[in-house]
């Protein structure tokens, strides 16, 4: 009798690895309205843009839209610690990283003929660090058409992006927004790091 030529292995495996997660109606919208109108660091989002400048490129020059990192500052806390506990709770449900601390929260804004195209959160540097994206949607719906978000890692290739919704998948994940036609879309992101880079 032959050998199969693939042996299962001993350790367990885990099949959530390439499933982006949804979770909707997480944020109210009146709590969607209040991030919205957090002041922006600018100076933290000058540094931050110019280190992804260098560490992903591709990030920054195959899109157009505008963003902004939050300050971390004592009125912003409950956010912080908020995302902060539903990132470690899915990670022990779902793809059990060794995970770190936040590294950076921004708000992004795409208007009419912006887009972002196919692309990895990961990069060089502190970017490499990276382990899970939360995508959290600040716009109603119906303020704006177009900018369907696509995950092309995943057996789920479009998203619902109802207002106060979640979306999580590792930093591995390809995706991309199309051009927004008309309106407005906004939301927030957010990732968690590891001690170490994916092998």
């Amino acid at each position: 009798m032959t050998e199969p030529l693939i042996k299962p292995f001993a350790h367990p495996v885990n099949d959530t690895l390439m499933r982006a997660l949804f979770f909707p109606n997480e944020f109210s919208p009146e709590e969607c309205q209040r991030l919205q109108a957090i002041p922006a660091d600018a100076d933290l989002t000058r540094h931050y843009q110019q280190i992804a400048a260098q560490d992903m490129p591709v990030y920054t020059q195959n899109g157009r839209f505008e963003s902004e990192l939050l300050p971390y500052q004592p009125q912003n806390e409950w956010l912080f610690d908020r995302l902060g506990k539903i990132l470690q709770s899915v990670n022990q449900d779902y793809y059990q990283f060794e995970l770190g601390n936040l590294a950076g929260t921004q708000r992004v804004n795409f208007g009419p003929g912006d887009y972002l195209d196919w692309h990895l959160e990961l990069g060089e540097g502190l970017f490499s660090l990276r382990k899970i994206s939360l995508i959290l949607f600040l716009s109603p719906a119906s303020e704006y058409t177009g900018g369907k978000l696509e995950i092309g890692s995943s057996s789920q290739r479009h998203q619902n992006q109802s207002q106060g919704s979640l979306l999580i998948f590792p930093a591995y994940f390809m995706t991309r927004i199309h051009a927004v036609q008309s309106g407005k879309l906004a939301f927030l992101q957010t990732w968690v790091h590891g001690k170490n880079p994916f092998a």
